[in-house]
């Protein structure tokens, strides 16, 4: 029995959110983020992990060296003003630490580029931008996308944590691995015991 519970706790465990930081660090210094997230690279050719999170539109997430013990080494920062994070397999939260010259707004799109219904928003206060401060915004649901509101190069952004949500084929995983299992305590409900 403990067997049974056993491969149904990591058939369950298996099917939670990943947990994806971001902190720039592995991004080529001073070049713009793009799709280095994504399995792709960032403006400059270096290559990065596939969360499936892509900084865009191209060219507007730059990075550069933190400013102060809370962003270092590296940091991006929003070289328009208006730019968007797309996290295609969704996510279901977001934290993420900041420093910011002037407000700014970061809002959580249920669809991709900023499309959807509005999931959370939040007017982040203008701060010491030599010292981030955390943030984080609660919502429900599964999110596609964050888009940053905001005056070009004043808002920058440390230490993004994404709770990625599990793809759809995750659960049919789950589920299937958890079939055999179900059968087997079925078939022990039903076979009569022997009496000795």
């Amino acid at each position: 029995m403990k067997i049974l519970l056993t491969a149904s706790g990591l058939a369950a465990l298996s099917m939670s959110a990943q947990a994806a930081l971001i902190n720039f660090d592995a991004v080529t210094p001073t070049a713009t983020v793009d799709g280095f997230y994504n399995g792709g690279t960032d403006s400059l050719g270096g290559s990065g992990p596939n969360y499936g999170v892509y900084f865009g539109p191209a060219g507007t997430w730059q990075v550069l060296g933190g400013y102060g013990e809370t962003s270092e080494p590296f940091f991006a920062y929003s070289a328009t003003g208006t730019s968007y994070v797309d996290v295609n397999p969704g996510f279901t939260s977001l934290s993420f630490t900041y420093g910011a010259f002037s407000p700014t707004t970061v809002s959580i799109f249920s669809g991709l580029d900023g499309t959807g219904s509005l999931l959370a928003s939040s007017l982040l206060p203008a701060d010491d931008p030599y010292a981030f401060s955390p943030a984080s915004l609660s919502f429900s649901g599964t999110a596609y996308s964050v888009v940053v509101s905001g005056v070009s190069s004043q808002f920058g952004w440390d230490d993004v944590n994404l709770a990625i949500a599990p793809e759809p084929s995750t659960y049919l995983a789950g589920a299937l691995t958890l079939l055999p299992i179900g059968l087997q305590s079925i078939r022990r409900l039903r076979k009569p015991r022997q009496q000795s």
